[in-house]
């Protein structure tokens, strides 16, 4: 039965504790229309047809079920302030009814069956957690702790559960503000410190209480006091109390992150491209870029600084440095959340996000160096005055996919061009004589032209018959220029 049963039956339950003998147990029920008087009655109607006595005829002489004498038990138990030996004896159950007791009424078991049933993973919705918490109160046992038992982080069926004093007298209280803070901090090493700390704490003889109560107990000295406060924790109650808490602690990071850090964040960003010039990023690579271009010219694969890459870094590292480092840390950990709540860590955004928004702005800002320094606009066009400038051009505005902008003064250059086909052929063993003529250095005003002479051609004349004398032939010489 379910919390809100069980306290719908509180009447029913009195009257059964109080009834004298088995007439008083059947007038408790017969007046009762409680979930728990439902659930007996459809037990002993059940029995009796399994037995086939008549069920006006026959005395009622059968068992209560079993749940039921369990809760009187229970109900016993409680009034009597004898928690332990009823937790040992009916476990999780017991946590539950008394957890809803202590909680003044909230239905603890019901809530936990509803977030198991949001997720599966209890802590994986974000409005479920924040309603969780909110309504969980101050109960000796909360709903903190049925989760706990319903993941199996904690064994509450196992004798008194240490491990919850622990977790509850050391390390819950310093949940919030000191593991929030600890795990959103810039260092990512301060949540290891906090632990490190807190088991410390809890390994002490005796512990190093954090929950106020317990300091304010522990302060006074009674026999009970004593009982409690001088409680000392094996590693295991230790390890699992930690468990927990680091659990306690990244549900309320996932909380911030999507309640809070996520929209700050954005607003982070839009003031960072509103307060720093993408130009300004983008000039201050550019002497490193040009000049890698012009040491590595000739080579077959030039190496081309990759100045988007390095914006993006500059972006990132400005954006990591304004108190949300820990964004990064937390889209790693929790990809799944960052896809729903579509939330990018500061490096993909600035890759992906920036750099993409601000593509034209590499390409003017290259396209005017290349200008002022390489390859001056003549007639609209990007024109370069020489082979080596128009290299600059061609690889430099090829890195933004612009290279087609690069034109070349044809006159001036041809010359060049010339000599360079000229050798090219060479190399590939050509035999031919290369001429470069209609080219004044001076006064360029046209395309050079690279003639190719073949060698002389001696046209080879029929063999004459046998015996006759050979006829004198004057070789047929032709030249033959090739432009």
């Amino acid at each position: 039965m379910s919390a809100t049963e069980v306290q719908a039956s509180r009447e029913l339950i009195q009257c059964l504790v109080e009834a004298d003998g088995p007439d008083g147990v059947i007038d408790c029920i017969q007046i009762s229309d409680s979930p728990l008087a439902q659930e007996i009655t459809s037990t002993a109607s059940e029995e009796y047809e399994k037995s086939g006595l008549d069920q006006l005829a026959t005395p009622p002489n059968i068992s209560l079920p079993p749940q039921v004498e369990e809760l009187l038990e229970l109900y016993l138990a409680f009034v009597q302030v004898d928690f332990w030996e009823i937790v040992k004896k009916l476990g999780r159950t017991a946590i539950c009814i008394i957890a809803s007791v202590m909680a003044a009424g909230l239905d603890v078991c019901a809530l936990i069956e509803e977030l198991i049933e949001i997720g599966k993973a209890v802590l994986g919705s974000f409005a479920a957690v924040a309603e969780f918490f909110k309504d969980i109160g101050e109960g000796f046992y909360d709903a903190a702790e049925m989760v706990a038992c319903e993941l199996n982080i904690i064994d509450c069926g196992d004798g008194t559960p240490r491990e919850l004093f622990a977790y509850n007298w050391v390390f819950k209280p310093m949940v919030l503000p000191e593991g929030l803070q600890a795990i959103t901090h810039d260092d990512q090493g301060k949540m290891g410190q906090l632990v490190e700390s807190l088991k410390a704490d809890a390994n002490s003889a005796p512990p190093k209480w954090h929950d106020p109560q317990m300091i304010s107990r522990c302060s006074q000295k009674t026999d009970m006091t004593d009982l409690f406060c001088n409680l000392s924790f094996e590693s295991e109650h230790v390890n699992k109390a930690l468990d927990y808490y680091i659990k306690a602690v990244e549900v309320q990071w996932r909380l911030e992150v999507a309640e809070k850090t996520l929209p700050a964040m954005d607003e982070q960003r839009k003031a960072f491209q509103q307060k720093v010039s993408i130009d300004t990023l983008i000039d201050k690579q550019l002497p490193g870029f040009f000049s890698e271009i012009e040491k590595t010219l000739g080579s077959n694969s030039p190496t081309i600084v990759d100045i988007k890459h390095n914006v993006g870094s500059e972006c990132s590292q400005h954006l990591a440095q304004s108190g949300l480092a820990h964004v990064e840390r937390w889209v790693s950990k929790y990809p799944d959340d960052a896809a729903t709540l579509k939330a990018k860590s500061h490096r993909a955004w600035c890759n992906e996000d920036y750099i993409v928004e601000h593509a034209e702005n590499f390409a003017s800002r290259i396209r005017k160096n290349v200008q002022d320094k390489y390859c001056p606009v003549q007639n609209n066009k990007i024109t370069c005055p020489s082979l080596v400038n128009f290299d600059v051009c061609y690889r430099s505005m090829g890195y933004v996919q612009n290279q087609q902008e690069c034109d070349v003064n044809v006159a001036k250059v041809g010359y060049d061009v010339a000599v360079k086909i000229a050798n090219e052929l060479k190399q590939r063993k050509s035999t031919h004589t290369y001429e470069i003529r209609n080219w004044s250095s001076s006064q360029p005003t046209k395309p050079a032209e690279l003639v190719c002479v073949r060698p002389t051609q001696i046209l080879k004349q029929p063999t004459p018959p046998s015996g006759s004398a050979p006829k004198p032939q004057l070789p047929i010489r032709t030249p033959q220029p090739a432009q």
